[in-house]
């Protein structure tokens, strides 16, 4: 795998190229173009990325304009203004970079998309593949070039025939000519288009046939994965008929269009093959060719159907839609499409020299394990790093003396705002999350100077309602309670120190941060790793990132400094530490936790939709949430101070946040948005 860049209308695409070992021009080897959804990089997809490149297939695993390291070009690809939400975002000009590779066989050529990035590759699919038949292109041509007049029921009829019928033996040549040029533009569409936790961009339209209006559905073999409990599913991806409850039901019957099935639901992990239709209103039909399982592309039948681009099948899985990303199964599904539509593992199927991995042959969990491991060592190497210098004289004024705490286990203060902290967390999981993806109720929206909307200004938002819902709390009842005054409690907090030594905690953090960065990149020259579990993770950031970091810095610090003040209070002179540092991290992380557990269990409980999308980019508070309790109450042991804890903090969820995310508004492609980021 090597990591690329290549322009894009003028601004730099980001990708990850799979190629197997020793490859040369000579080989023609199946490809498969893979963007992850909205508000992500490629870094999500990576896990399919490598199961598919096990089996042989070339992937290009690619950042979209604005996510990642990838720049927004002056001109979007789908022909709409920069930046639109629903356009491809690069993945045509993508596709076109992934056909000049000279050992990709361009006959089977794939594309695929988890959530948006699905619509996305579905848009560049419908632009790129052909809406009609290899015959209908050759009855135009019997009508356009020829000027052969056909009756309505000639242009079901084998174009062969009716050019042998119809065209002298001069015109015979010319057509054979134009029938090569005809299969080879036929052949070299994209083959195959495989949709994760997204909805049917793909769709039938009207198109002109020898002079007749007909509905052909885009020469093109699809496949999708649904998560059951896909937060999205009642949302922006599908919109259930009436009086449709389950998501069962929604989902196979919102698919019915794509699979021809009427008024049926449609069968999950069942072939369909889709013929069309020939008169004017008449929508293709499909039918059932057999049991995903059961099957191989070996079979006649269903080599058939791909072959003639009409297969469709549709997956389902128990998981939500952010697991995707993070599933064997949705993995496996991938695979098994993928090795079925492009007749590829390990070598050709039909080859006796193939060395063919079954799909549920599955290894990306491992790096990803190993992933999260390597990341909690950086967290730790963190906090190592922060005692050591503090030894040095330069930063022994970050350390203040000791001071008993002045919390216990009899304040009834401290329960009271816990329990408020709690409620209010729940609370704005819900208020922020709302019915819709849209999180109209953000306390935050991108800008040009905070363009990265999605998991930043979500989290950013719920950690604002629940440290000043606690910070209110605390005030109101230090105001009450003489025994605990606010002077007091900023005294022990060590918030009052000189200017001086502020900076000094400062620069610490920044020392501190610049060597996690540092361990990244030589994770990243070694192994062409990065530090990630699932929804969290740290990478390499370009200029424009950088620059957005610090600005993301300047808006997590003073959400981090009041968490800071409110870990660190409920420190107990009458509780052991390590049971005390549990607690805290527990009522910091009840809210999300406690809701996403009636969430989820009254998504599984009932098969209905769910009581909020919010954790369809709040997966990551869940990991986040409590290491940055530790690291600030672990750095508050050490200093006796809140300064340095909420310095570091800040500058490492800005980190993961500019991580992440790709840009929610256009930011322009000027000198200035591309190395300052607005």
């Amino acid at each position: 795998m090597e990591e690329l860049k290549f322009d894009s209308r003028g601004g730099v695409t980001t990708a990850e190229l799979y190629t197997p070992r020793g490859v040369s021009s000579e080989d023609k080897l199946p490809a498969i173009m893979i963007l992850p959804g909205g508000g992500c990089t490629y870094r999500v997809t990576s896990g399919i990325a490598q199961e598919l490149a096990r089996r042989g297939f070339v992937v290009l695993n690619v950042n979209i304009n604005g996510a990642g390291n990838s720049e927004n070009p002056p001109i979007d690809d789908m022909g709409l203004e920069p930046g639109v939400f629903y356009s491809t975002r690069g993945a045509k000009d993508a596709l076109e970079y992934l056909r000049t590779l000279k050992y990709v066989d361009q006959t089977r050529i794939g594309l695929a998309g988890h959530s948006m990035g699905g619509l996305r590759t579905g848009g560049a699919a419908s632009a790129d593949a052909s809406y009609y038949t290899l015959n209908d292109l050759l009855i135009n041509k019997l009508t356009d070039e020829f000027g052969v007049e056909l009756d309505f029921n000639e242009i079901s009829q084998d174009a062969d025939s009716l050019a042998e019928k119809y065209l002298s033996e001069d015109q015979m040549v010319f057509y054979e000519n134009l029938k090569v040029e005809e299969e080879e533009y036929f052949n070299e569409r994209v083959k195959a288009w495989f949709a994760l936790g997204s909805n049917p961009s793909v769709t039938a339209k009207t198109v002109t046939i020898g002079g007749y209006e007909v509905i052909r559905e885009p020469q093109i073999n699809i496949g999708f994965t649904i998560g059951l409990y896909d937060e999205t599913n009642r949302t922006k991806t599908f919109s259930f008929p009436e009086g449709v409850e389950t998501t069962y039901e929604g989902v196979t019957l919102c698919l019915a269009p794509v699979f021809q099935t009427g008024n049926e639901p449609v069968d999950p992990n069942m072939w369909y093959e889709v013929t069309p239709g020939y008169n004017t209103d008449e929508m293709p039909q499909s039918k059932v060719v057999g049991c995903a399982d059961d099957l191989s592309v070996t079979d006649s039948e269903l080599k058939q159907a791909i072959d003639n681009r009409s297969a469709r099948v549709l997956f389902l899985t128990s998981e939500s839609h952010s697991r995707n990303f993070f599933s064997i199964a949705s993995a496996e599904n991938t695979v098994h499409f993928f090795v079925d539509a492009l007749e590829y593992n390990g070598g050709e199927l039909a080859s006796a020299e193939s060395n063919p991995i079954p799909y549920t042959n599955t290894i990306f969990m491992l790096r990803i394990i190993c992933n999260f491991i390597a990341m909690l060592l950086m967290f730790a190497m963190l906090l190592i790093l922060a005692v050591g210098l503090t030894y040095e004289t330069k930063f022994a004024g970050c350390m203040l003396t000791a001071s008993e705490p002045i919390n216990s286990k009899k304040n009834v203060g401290f329960w009271i705002v816990s329990a408020i902290t709690i409620v209010v967390g729940v609370w704005a999981v819900k208020y922020i999350g709302g019915s819709d993806l849209g999180f109209e109720n953000k306390l935050i929206s991108a800008s040009k100077f905070l363009p990265f909307g999605g998991a930043p200004l979500t989290s950013a938002s719920w950690i604002i309602w629940v440290n000043g819902a606690g910070l209110f709390t605390l005030i109101i009842y230090s105001c009450i309670n003489k025994k605990m005054s606010l002077k007091e409690q900023i005294t022990y907090l060590g918030i009052n120190i000189k200017f001086s030594k502020i900076m000094k905690s400062l620069l610490l953090s920044f020392i501190m941060i610049v060597c996690g960065y540092a361990s990244l990149l030589i994770i990243k020259t070694a192994f062409n790793q990065h530090y990630r579990l699932w929804m969290s993770a740290f990478d390499v950031m370009s200029m424009a990132r950088l620059c957005a970091w610090f600005r993301y810095s300047l808006l997590a610090l003073p959400l981090f400094f009041v968490n800071a003040c409110l870990v660190n209070i409920g420190k107990m002179k009458d509780m052991r530490e390590g049971t005390n540092i549990v607690l805290c991290t527990l009522i910091n992380v009840a809210g999300v936790l406690i809701a996403a557990i009636i969430n989820y269990g009254y998504m599984y409980a009932t098969n209905l939709g769910p009581i909020t999308t919010f954790f369809c980019t709040q997966w990551s508070l869940l990991l986040m949430i409590p290491v940055t309790t530790i690291i600030s109450r672990l750095l508050f042991n050490r200093t006796h101070s809140v300064w340095l804890g909420a310095f570091t903090n800040a500058m490492l969820i800005a980190w993961l946040w500019v991580s992440v995310s790709d840009t929610s508004i256009y930011t322009g492609a000027s000198v200035v948005a591309r190395y300052l980021g607005f």
